[in-house]
């Protein structure tokens, strides 16, 4: 190749190649015929990025909550998602996340928003503009109602709260499908009697021996009745200590 071919096309004079690709040297040496030859990364490609489940905090279990949600189910939600573990409480664990839009009565755009399952309470809590809860009940509420439809391509919910609020989303994430049975074991776990201390155990066994004592059968029977009351407890145990108590009057 001719120098004025060489000016004017600036290909190197041995391979042809644009000097570019020998780091602008006239001659492919042995040094830059590995540069040359070495794929060079794509510009302008964003780096890839973790899904959004996976950066929500482990605190109160929200992780966990999301796991099986994708980018495209949680993208819409940001806002909400990064403000949603200030709203759970203490060590309120969360169990399932849905999310979700509704059309609000009176207006015509959709409003994105997430269904929360936690270890108390059910949640519906908005995620864009004014971020905040829209509604809670205590989960052992009776007058909670969550009514799923199953579609081919979407899924709707209904969600009609105790204090006369109802959430109609048109759209829902299909774990979702979850939530009455996942709602269900709360609630069971939530009935189940608190375990009683050692030292509550052995003052209830002991009551029959007490029967001679200085203490009122009255006051005796006034605090089984407050043990009943907490939860302590059970129904069986509570009427048997009472027929018990009731015999020493």
């Amino acid at each position: 190749m001719s120098e004025v071919g060489f000016l004017v096309t600036k290909k190197c004079r041995q391979c042809g190649h644009p000097l570019s690709l020998h780091s602008g040297r006239t001659h492919l040496t042995q040094s830059n015929r590995e540069w040359a030859e070495t794929p060079s990364p794509p510009t302008g490609s964003p780096a890839p990025r973790a899904p959004i489940a996976a950066t929500l905090p482990s605190e109160h279990g929200l992780a966990d909550a999301a796991a099986g949600l994708t980018d495209q189910d949680l993208s819409p939600h940001r806002d909400g998602l990064n403000g949603l573990q200030y709203l759970l409480v203490d060590d309120e664990q969360a169990v399932l996340l849905s999310t979700g839009s509704f059309i609000p009565a009176g207006k015509f755009m959709p409003v994105n928003a997430l269904v929360v399952l936690t270890d108390k309470r059910v949640i519906v809590y908005r995620s864009r503009g004014e971020v905040g809860p829209l509604a809670w009940c205590d989960a052992r509420d009776p007058g909670l109602r969550l009514e799923l439809k199953e579609g081919f391509l979407v899924d709707s919910l209904r969600a009609a709260m105790p204090d006369g609020q109802e959430f109609q989303f048109s759209t829902i994430s299909r774990n979702a499908r979850q939530l009455n049975a996942a709602l269900g074991n709360v609630r069971h776990e939530l009935s189940r009697p608190v375990e009683r201390a050692p030292e509550i155990r052995q003052s209830i066994d002991d009551a029959p021996a007490a029967a001679g004592s200085d203490v009122d059968p009255l006051s005796r029977l006034q605090r089984l009745g407050e043990l009943h009351q907490a939860g302590i407890l059970t129904d069986e145990e509570f009427a048997a200590q009472k027929a018990k108590l009731l015999g020493q009057l």
